[in-house]
């Protein structure tokens, strides 16, 4: 025996509303977005006339669906809801636009008491705005969803990453030719490489002297000499630290000192062709690099 596929209310009911919103303005969206209860806003002749129309669209536009038997909400006919929304669009155009018109705030007053005496059509416009509400806030949803997502924002690599990307780079590829111990230091501060290299180049006092304040020899070892001394050497000019206690108070004192610095060093190795490989500290750099808080990198050190 046939029967008549049965009908989704709710589904159709939705898809009425869909109808009207597609229906409306952008003005009258935004109206619909407004938070319901709370103190009535504050507003002038104007602003009261063009909310009164924003009412009068948007009951309008239901009551245009509603003449198509459209239901708009569980009522068995929309016949009911039709008449209330034709009631409440004719009052409006009576205090707004009709030979009974009244200044824009009193006839936003005036529709304001006509709704409280008439609580069927009160009723009825709630019921329609917060259907229409709750829909448009759906469809906002499903947009915001299919917009693109924003880029996350780019975080800067610590200084650790920053020397390990470097050494990377340059252990176990060619190294300068020669007998010479040929040493490089990288020093990484604030995401800043400083390399060292100890090819007897000149130090600043101020490095010197920090230095003999820091160290007791432990080896064979000269200030001038050093790749990480020279490191350090290169991070102090470029900072102007002209003193050892500039320099000292730059890695010591708070607020503003350097925090997480690393270094990382390397030898040549090799006789008929050099390269570099990663190297630990001496016992002289061993001394004065914790006491600036500079971390060494040796994962993976030869010696």
């Amino acid at each position: 025996m046939y029967q008549e596929p049965r009908i989704d209310r709710a589904a159709l009911i939705t898809k009425n509303v869909k109808a009207v919103l597609a229906g409306l303005s952008e003005l009258h969206k935004i109206y619909l977005r407004r938070p319901v209860g709370g103190p009535a806003p504050v507003l002038d002749d104007a602003q009261s006339l063009a909310d009164l129309e924003l009412v009068e669209g948007i009951a309008q536009r239901a009551v245009t669906e509603l003449r198509y038997d459209k239901a708009l909400n569980e009522d068995s006919t929309p016949d009911y809801l039709r008449v209330s929304l034709e009631k409440l669009v004719q009052e409006i155009r009576r205090v707004s636009t009709g030979h009974e018109r009244l200044p824009g705030r009193k006839a936003r007053a005036a529709v304001g008491a006509w709704l409280q005496a008439e609580s069927d059509v009160r009723e009825a416009f709630e019921d329609l705005r917060w259907r229409l509400a709750t829909q448009l806030a759906v469809l906002d949803a499903e947009a915001a969803a299919l917009l693109p997502k924003p880029p996350a924002p780019k975080v800067p690599p610590t200084d650790q990453q920053v020397l390990t990307e470097q050494l990377g780079r340059v252990i176990g590829r060619p190294a300068p030719a020669g007998t010479e111990p040929t040493v490089r230091a990288y020093l990484v501060i604030g995401g800043v490489l400083y390399r060292g290299d100890n090819d007897g180049r000149t130090v600043s006092d101020a490095t010197k002297d920090l230095l003999e304040e820091l160290v007791t020899r432990l080896e064979k070892w000269t200030v001038s000499g050093c790749a990480e001394v020279h490191a350090l050497d290169v991070y102090a000019r470029s900072r102007n630290l002209t003193t050892a206690d500039q320099i000292r108070h730059a890695f010591t004192r708070a607020p503003g000192n350097v925090t997480g610095a690393v270094i990382g060093a390397m030898d040549a190795e090799g006789r008929s062709g050099r390269y570099w490989v990663k190297r630990t500290p001496c016992d002289n750099c061993s001394q004065w690099l914790p006491q600036l808080g500079i971390t060494p990198d040796t994962t993976g050190a030869k010696r």
